[in-house]
């Protein structure tokens, strides 16, 4: 056989050695299945780490990178600098392979406040628009964490006890979540399409979703149904569908920019947007429908679009059908918007369907995990602490001191002194390294002393945490006070209103305190705070209210206007802001000076509509009673009572029935009448004199005696107070001369004279601060003594206000 024969033949068998020993290789199957199969892997990979939020943070891979980078690397805390978003953007890139354009779009969603229940990126710049106007390039931002997100996720964190795992380009590590204080989930619009899977996520309000977590947290089957509750304040509608939500955790909504019909200005005001919907698109389609005759008689659109708000006002032709309008409007041009809801979410390692409920009872279960991590890294890392002050305390009591301080001063270095003091006490590296790197003054008496004070300490702060590491009771018992307290800290009333199909508004039935002040802004805050919060510098409360949200406000202005607001339709303010301008909801004419509770139609049905009367007292001592059905249709700037030149409202006050009135001034004198002294008239009359007056004392207030009520309670605006018997103030004529109620030192006037009982609570307000006292606790005077000192109020501070807020049994 020639070379080439015998080349094919080896070549041959060769071939057929290596096909035999392939085909025992060969896996025989469908290769559709096996596609099928092999993408369900590659997609269950894609959605675990791009799509879906994970349940413990409700963060998705490119947030938890951001936010890491910015609290671990660019050390952007909230009350530290503003830096380059550019920066930022950067180094997260070190986390995240998936370049700086995701990473952009994440940051600025992040720090949009119309899109996020609470944003996690306090943005300086242009960070778009609820118009739907784009943000700046990422050059022209800058960027650090917000409070919300540092308290959330970063204010207890520690790689010990947070599970960590290498980042893609080597050389260091990030999270694989983070240690949520909150269930954030619910605070940001999650919306991702993945492979084969669907997640849809809106926000829900703060307070309402902790509260739910401890009712959770107390009893596992608790229940309840949650709406939405959308960042730009647009309504919720409401078609029946959120208890079966509620139940399956799948289903949609429809949310309704809020709108107002003008029919005597020809004129629909639009003025909020739907979640995620931005307000250019909504007058684009607007202009659409007018161009194909959908939308007729629209004679243009007035832009009012401010840096915190949107408003469209829409012009039409006089006689335009604007019910018609608002209809198409409504079914046309996006002013109605329906939006998913579905709960997928990352559990560990793979995605699951969830309800609400069971997503909160996920989040709870990593919660009280990390919770227990965090108290066992604490018992360790003290009782390593106690462990090198055990030692201390051995190697410099007594002989063993002068000891030590001989080896630290012959030592040549460090190192002989950490090898002789092992050898010489038998401890451990680590302790004699300690040691080793102390100064000189740590081994005096007083230094002892202070190890010994530490180790106590210590000691029973292990033994305390000890002892809530074995109880799942008191760690769920941490988890309620950290909700607690951020319900405080960032928690606020719905900015979105429930709506039926129709329209009609849902009021839910809370409490509130209602604050207006001097320049003209007005706050709806829980009934439950402790503070007014933020009031702007040179403004201070004048009046405050508590109420409830189903009821209506009556607000008086000093020329005698009154004008009529719901309380619902008060737009929930944080503890931070200032307030809102009062001339968005109500005209004012001069300065408010009084706000009263209105009567509602069943209070006046039940006590009946000829007792319940409004009275009024001006500056110049006139009063008037009228009746209080005069203003139950009160709406806008209607005249309550006519005042003289000169002259100005001072108090209103709501009467049921006949009762004693006490009409009090600034100098300290009164008098006090009976109701039925004062002549009943109508609503445009002037009133009759109520008190006579010396030329520089003027009318401070009145109130009310009630039947049971035995003292005069005095307080002065700079906090000195009395409280002297009622009986040595008898019922006087409204012609009778004055009574002095009080002497008062130079400087001092009237905060306020209140009838009481003598077991009231009442809540003092002041410019900057709320305190709290018992009338109990004031001592009884006489009515011509002067009364003491009872509340420190600072230099520029006054009273302002005072309420009863309940009653010692």
């Amino acid at each position: 056989m020639s070379k080439n024969g015998k080349k094919k033949d080896l070549i041959k068998r060769d071939y057929k050695s290596i096909r035999e020993k392939f085909s025992e290789n060969i896996e025989h199957q469908n290769i559709g299945d096996a596609c099928t199969a092999y993408m369900k892997i590659f997609g269950t990979n894609k959605n675990v780490m791009r799509h879906m939020p994970l349940e413990i943070d409700g963060l998705l891979p490119g947030e938890r990178r951001l936010l890491f980078t910015m609290w671990h690397d660019k050390k952007l805390r909230p009350e530290g600098k503003y830096l380059k978003l550019t920066s930022s953007l950067g180094s997260a890139m070190e986390y995240h392979p998936h370049g700086d354009g995701n990473l952009y779009n994440t940051a600025v969603k992040l720090a949009q406040y119309w899109n996020n229940t609470l944003c996690l990126v306090d943005g300086y710049g242009n960070y778009g628009g609820e118009d739907g106007s784009c943000a700046s390039a990422h050059r022209y931002l800058e960027a650090k964490l917000t409070m919300y997100a540092y308290k959330c996720f970063f204010e207890e964190f520690t790689n010990d006890i947070v599970d960590m795992k290498e980042r893609y380009t080597g050389g260091g590590q990030e999270p694989e979540y983070l240690p949520a204080k909150y269930p954030n989930i619910f605070f940001k619009p999650s919306y991702g399409i993945g492979y084969g899977l669907f997640a849809s996520i809106p926000t829900y309000n703060f307070n309402e979703i902790c509260e739910f977590a401890i009712n959770l947290i107390d009893d596992p089957e608790y229940d309840t149904v949650i709406y939405p509750d959308i960042p730009s304040g647009c309504d919720v509608i409401d078609d029946g569908q959120f208890l079966e939500i509620a139940k399956t955790g799948v289903g949609s909504f429809r949310m309704k920019c809020k709108t107002e019909v003008i029919p005597e200005e020809n004129k629909i005001i639009i003025r909020t947007t739907p979640l995620q919907v931005g307000m250019n698109s909504i007058v684009e389609k607007i202009y659409a429908a007018a161009k194909d005759g959908s939308l007729k008689g629209l004679d243009d659109i007035e832009n009012h679009n401010g840096h915190t708000s949107v408003r469209q006002d829409l012009i039409f032709k006089p006689g335009a059908d604007l019910d018609h309008a608002l209809n198409v409007l409504y079914k046309k041009c996006g002013l109605i918007s329906t939006y998913p809801i579905i709960f997928n979410v990352i559990d560990d390692i793979e995605v699951r369907e969830y309800t609400m409920k069971t997503l909160l009872q996920a989040w709870i279960s990593a919660r009280r995990d990390i919770k227990r991590k965090v108290i066992n890294k604490g018992i360790v890392r003290k009782n390593e602490r106690l462990h090198v002050l055990s030692t201390l305390l051995f190697i410099l009591s007594g002989e063993n001191g002068e000891k030590t301080l001989k080896i630290v001063k012959k030592a040549e270095n460090t190192s002989e002194i950490v090898e002789k003091l092992m050898k010489n006490y038998r401890i451990s590296s680590l302790q004699a390294k300690s040691i080793a790197s102390m100064s000189i003054t740590a081994f005096s008496k007083e230094s002892v002393r202070r190890y010994k004070e530490e180790h106590a300490k210590l000691s029973k702060e292990v033994e305390k945490l000890m002892k809530i590491s074995k109880s799942p009771k008191k760690i769920d018992k941490l988890i309620k006070e950290e909700l607690l307290e951020g319900m405080k800290l960032f928690g606020t009333e719905r900015k979105s209103e429930i709506v039926t199909f129709d329209g009609k508004k849902v009021v839910r039935d809370t409490d509130h305190i209602i604050v207006f002040t001097k320049n003209g802004l007005v706050k709806k805050l829980n009934d439950n705070v402790e503070s007014i919060g933020f009031i702007e510098q040179g403004d201070y409360p004048t009046d405050i209210i508590n109420i409830n949200n189903k009821d209506s406000i009556l607000i008086f202005d000093q020329t005698g206007k009154v004008s009529s607001i719901a309380v619902d339709d008060i737009i929930s303010t944080e503890l931070s802001s200032p307030g809102l301008p009062i001339t968005d909801l109500v005209p004012i004419n001069g300065k408010l000076v009084t706000v009263v509770p209105k009567p509602t139609d069943e209070e006046l049905v039940k006590i009946g509509v000829d007792k319940v009367h409004f009275v009024m007292v001006t500056k110049g001592g006139t009063i008037k009673k009228t009746l209080a059905s005069n203003y139950t249709n009160v709406r806008k700037d209607l005249k309550a009572i006519n005042i003289a030149d000169g002259d100005e409202l001072v108090s209103v006050k709501v009467l049921y029935g006949n009762k004693d009135i006490v009409i009090y001034s600034d100098l300290g004198f009164g008098v006090r009448v009976n109701s039925d002294d004062i002549r009943e008239v109508g609503r445009t009359a002037q009133g009759v004199k109520g008190m006579d007056l010396t030329d520089k004392d003027f009318i401070s207030g009145m109130n009310i005696i009630g039947d049971k009520d035995k003292y005069i309670f005095v307080l002065t605006n700079k906090g000195k107070a009395k409280k002297c018997p009622l009986d040595t103030f008898a019922t006087m004529k409204r012609t009778d001369k004055p009574l002095r109620v009080t002497s008062l030192d130079a400087r001092d006037e009237i905060s306020t004279i209140v009838p009481v009982r003598g077991n009231e609570v009442f809540k003092v307000y002041m410019k900057t601060d709320m305190k709290e006292i018992a009338i109990s606790e004031i001592d009884e005077m006489t009515r011509l003594a002067k009364p003491k000192k009872l509340l420190p109020v600072k230099m520029g501070d006054c009273i302002i206000d005072v309420k009863m807020i309940g009653r010692l049994k």
